[in-house]
């Protein structure tokens, strides 16, 4: 399939909400989240661009995202996404380069290497920052934890 029916599973997904678009979110996300305040947006690759931290705090490399989130009184940092690498791309996306678990941010590279870096670290100022490399970010649509 092509884009954007390549993102059925790129939504973000916390304790409070599932933001996403619906016109391309798998039926199944759908129907294990009713529970959950749906947030609509446009970007079909949600979370490629979207980290959801502990609590209502978000950081997002999509404007259209950040207004959306802005609207419903969530605090959301914009961090422009140049200089994050993604292979035949102009560049990546920052949901992308980290995951999160527990009070730590891992990234796919070092926040040192990234035009935004100091912006990200002090919007992070509560968290405990772990690059796993010392290098630009790099896109690896993203790092997640399984298990409990």
């Amino acid at each position: 399939k092509a884009y954007p029916f390549t993102a059925q599973y790129n939504a973000v997904i916390t304790e409070k909400y599932l933001i996403h678009n619906p016109k391309y979110t798998d039926p199944v996300i759908l129907s294990n989240c009713g529970q959950l305040e749906a947030i609509e947006v446009n970007q079909a690759y949600a979370r490629c661009n979207l980290v959801a931290l502990n609590g209502d705090g978000f950081i997002t490399s999509d404007t259209g995202i950040e207004k959306t989130l802005q609207k419903k009184g969530l605090e959301v940092l914009y961090i422009d996404p140049k200089g994050i690498l993604l292979p035949g791309f102009e560049h990546g996306f920052f949901g992308g380069t980290c995951g999160i678990f527990q009070d730590k941010v891992f990234f796919t590279g070092s926040l040192d290497h990234f035009p935004e870096g100091k912006k990200a670290r002090q919007f992070l100022s509560g968290y405990e920052i772990i690059e796993l490399y010392d290098g630009p970010l790099f896109d690896g649509g993203s790092i997640l934890f399984i298990g409990s």
